[in-house]
């Protein structure tokens, strides 16, 4: 992870804010320390493309992103929310590799399903909320919805593009669950296993 520039205010023993700068994104966290902890934070237009390579070369994906979320902890309860919506930016291209594919749709409870059509696809919109409570994980999409799918990616009017949705009704995973379904999608990648039934 790369975090840059880290300023900061103080503007009393607890609270104030911290600023950086984050895969090229502009970052803010405003704390506040009381009978519980709490404190929201922003990042405006990080390089998703950036932050991916330096996670995994199995995943790619090309594009902009806003990130606005929340965070609470009393005792050993906790959540936290995030927002995570595509922002177009020229020059820079909106596209994702079978990886990426593989890796939303594990995420998103897929069974795979024959290659289809090009190496990279392009999108036009991503919009989703990841809200972690408790060891529990929930993804939503933020982009409409039909028949109890939500919509997390959706395609442009091109060959080569693609849409992702996510049953509402089964979108809340457990976190050791998760970091089997991410195993599986890093599998499925290196073993070309490349398109989910939640894509079309």
């Amino acid at each position: 992870m790369k975090i840059e520039n880290i300023n900061g205010n103080l503007n009393s023993v607890n609270d104030g804010y911290i600023t950086f700068l984050f895969y090229d994104g502009k970052g803010k966290v405003n704390y506040e320390i009381g009978e519980k902890l709490n404190f929201d934070f922003s990042i405006k237009e990080m390089n998703l493309e950036k932050l991916i390579l330096s996670l995994t070369k199995e995943i790619h994906i090309s594009g902009i992103v806003n990130v606005d979320g929340n965070f609470e902890k009393e005792d050993e309860n906790y959540i936290i929310e995030s927002e995570i919506l595509s922002v177009r930016k020229k020059g820079i291209k909106q596209i994702m590799n079978f990886g990426a594919v593989n890796f939303f749709a594990t995420l998103a409870g897929g069974n795979p399903i024959k290659t289809i059509g090009s190496s990279n696809f392009y999108y036009g919109q991503m919009g989703m909320k990841i809200t972690l409570k408790n060891n529990f994980l929930t993804l939503e999409g933020l982009l409409g919805e039909k028949e109890n799918k939500q919509y997390l990616i959706k395609g442009v009017h091109l060959r080569n593009s693609i849409n992702l949705t996510i049953d509402k009704n089964t979108n809340t995973i457990e976190i050791s669950d998760l970091k089997e379904r991410i195993q599986t999608a890093i599998e499925r990648t290196k073993s070309g296993s490349n398109i989910t039934s939640n894509f079309y």
